[in-house]
């Protein structure tokens, strides 16, 4: 079994957990989020509140994760994963 294949495992867990449409993992916390990042998406056009504000701050400050997440997608996309192995 490739290496890759348990932080692929990782990374769909956590996004199922995060997208689940039942009353788990705290629904009514993510649905709030999802407001609220497709409000500082739109904050140019519209209000900025607080809660606005602290999320694109937070938004701003993980640069780096965020594009290690999307190397991570990358790398999966292309099927890199299924070559790797343990040294």
């Amino acid at each position: 079994m490739p290496i890759g294949a348990f932080t692929l495992a990782a990374l769909v867990i956590i996004v199922a957990m995060c997208l689940i449409p039942f009353h788990a993992f705290y629904l009514s916390a993510r649905v709030e989020m999802l407001k609220v990042l497709i409000e500082v998406c739109l904050s140019p056009f519209t209000v900025v509140t607080f809660k606005h504000f602290i999320v694109a701050d937070i938004l701003t400050s993980f640069v780096n994760p965020l594009k290690d997440l999307g190397a991570s997608g990358c790398y999966f996309i292309n099927g890199l994963w299924k070559d790797s192995t343990v040294p």
